[in-house]
């Protein structure tokens, strides 16, 4: 009888096993403030680096985008002069519209090499490639073999947690919200409280820089090499926009007084540090692909 007693309890202990609350897995995408994120969100974070969205499925999933206009500028900055890229600077063109001229022209050639081309970023879709990539397909071919709209409007939704870099104070509340169900003075952005909450921030000493720098049609070439980032970058936002409301509803407290639209170029340092996958050797492979694609390997 006690045996038997056993082997009837044992399936309930398994469902209480089941039942567990799933860990946090913070997928980090680069140059969207990871880092600061990662910080000041650490309570509510068990896990998180930079990979593809396929990583940990057992977590639930959180992340922060970025308007793509700003995350490929923020890219070629971080490549071109910032001193934690220091052994890649002299491979990158001197001036970003030369840098997204070139990409422009050469992406198909680019997607035949195994190097990172200027020793740098991939900025076609880079956000959108680390939703795609995963299982066997690595983070450099996602870019060339994105998943669908519809896939990523699945992925989008399965997410625990969406924040903008662009409203990054109203993110980290967001999330403290949600996680503690409770609503913090200095949350509210119409209490006298609003700024008194420090949040971390990393330039990585890159050079300043502005999107009012550069020309409209610079733009419209980001834009065509952003494609699929730009929808992404809206179903976050609409994601967000919803927390948002259900929350200041919930409580009767505002967390956003200013739309969410207002500052999609601006341009937040608080980047990812984070070139495991780049380096000297990795610099040096780049030279060699561009010297039998015929194009200029340093500046």
């Amino acid at each position: 009888m006690y045996a038997l007693g056993l082997l009837m309890l044992a399936p309930c202990i398994s469902c209480l096993r089941l039942a567990e609350p799933k860990k946090t897995f913070f997928f980090a995408i680069p140059k969207t403030a990871s880092s600061s994120f990662k910080r000041d969100a650490k309570e509510f974070i068990s896990k998180s680096w930079e990979g593809c969205y396929e990583d940990h499925k057992l977590y639930k999933k959180i992340t922060i985008l970025r308007n793509p206009r700003a995350h490929v500028l923020s890219q070629y900055y971080h490549c071109a002069t910032s001193k934690n890229h220091i052994y890649g600077h002299s491979y990158m063109p001197a001036a970003f519209p030369e840098w997204i001229d070139a990409w422009s022209k050469y992406h198909d050639n680019f997607s035949r090499i195994q190097s990172h081309p200027f020793c740098c970023y991939n900025p076609m879709n880079l956000m959108a490639s680390r939703f795609t990539c995963g299982k066997r397909l690595g983070e450099e071919a996602a870019h060339y073999n994105l998943a669908s709209v519809e896939e990523l409007q699945t992925k989008v939704a399965a997410l625990d947690f969406v924040g903008l870099v662009e409203h990054y104070d109203a993110s980290v509340c967001l999330l403290r919200i949600k996680r503690t169900q409770s609503f913090p003075e200095e949350c509210d952005c119409e209490s006298s409280s609003s700024n008194d909450t420090e949040h971390h921030t990393n330039s990585h000493e890159t050079a300043p820089h502005s999107s009012s720098d550069y020309s409209e049609e610079v733009w419209k070439s980001v834009d065509e090499l952003t494609t699929l980032d730009r929808q992404l970058y809206e179903m976050g936002a609409s994601r967000f926009l919803n927390d948002v409301r259900e929350v200041e509803e919930q409580y009767n407290k505002r967390i956003l007084c200013h739309s969410v639209d207002s500052s999609l170029l601006k341009l937040s340092e608080e980047d990812s540090n984070n070139d495991r996958r780049m380096g000297q050797s990795s610099c040096a492979r780049w030279a060699e692909d561009a010297a039998t694609l015929g194009i200029p390997a340093h500046n």
